[in-house]
């Protein structure tokens, strides 16, 4: 599918030129998607990546430029958003499950016992800096992720875009301890945690079930979102 941006969208272009959103995805994904909604007896009403719902659900409504990082199991998605309209992505085949196999390899345990380390140890305050555990998680983030990042960041000063405001996680991984802490301090840019229930209105009694798996949950809400927001 392709839309063609607002002109206001088009600041730096000259006239005979025009900018636009291209999306694509493979077929057989989409067929095998159809398939099992129709055996479950539903009715698609519409298709949309990962990038759109993440944008939906975490993005503010203005028109700075935003980073998402969605780390999740065994991907990583960077997503730089201007005014609302992904402007940069790049993936990258490293996520949780790549960390937890570091953690395993470096302090010789079971992968389940590393993604213990994972959550408990984190890239937290100076008295856990040393752990095996956290030099194992920090070897990926920095070698695999945040070098990534920097990449990317460095594209976008080849744009017209305005420089990035805030960086916004997301994915399984935001459960690491001290993870926000430790991009914000590497990249000298603003990092919260992203929140898919704060465009939600739910009961008070269960923010506390929410806030549990709100890193699971941004791009399911920001599917649910498409008719509302």
């Amino acid at each position: 599918d392709w839309h063609i941006l607002p002109v206001n969208s088009n600041a730096g272009s000259d006239e005979n030129t025009q900018k636009i959103i291209l999306t694509a995805a493979p077929k057989v994904d989409i067929t095998n998607y159809l398939e099992i909604f129709n055996e479950a007896g539903l009715k698609v009403t519409n298709l949309e990546t990962e990038t759109v719902a993440l944008g939906r659900s975490l993005l503010p409504i203005d028109d700075t430029t935003v980073m998402i990082i969605d780390i999740g199991g065994t991907t990583t998605n960077m997503l730089i958003f201007a005014g609302g309209v992904p402007t940069l992505i790049r993936h990258t085949d490293t996520g949780g499950t790549t960390i937890d196999y570091n953690i395993a390899n470096a302090m010789n345990i079971s992968v389940d016992r590393a993604e213990e380390f994972k959550r408990s140890v984190g890239l937290g305050p100076e008295e856990r800096s040393a752990h095996p555990a956290a030099r194992a998680i920090k070897f990926v983030i920095d070698n695999m992720v945040l070098s990534e990042v920097q990449r990317l960041i460095t594209a976008l000063t080849d744009t017209d875009t305005k420089p990035i405001s805030r960086i916004i996680l997301s994915g399984g991984c935001v459960n690491i301890k001290g993870i926000a802490e430790y991009f914000n301090q590497n990249l000298q840019i603003e990092t919260i945690i992203g929140d898919p229930w704060k465009k939600v209105t739910h009961p008070a009694e269960l923010s506390d079930d929410l806030e549990k798996i709100r890193s699971q949950m941004t791009v399911a809400v920001g599917l649910a979102l498409k008719y509302f927001v």
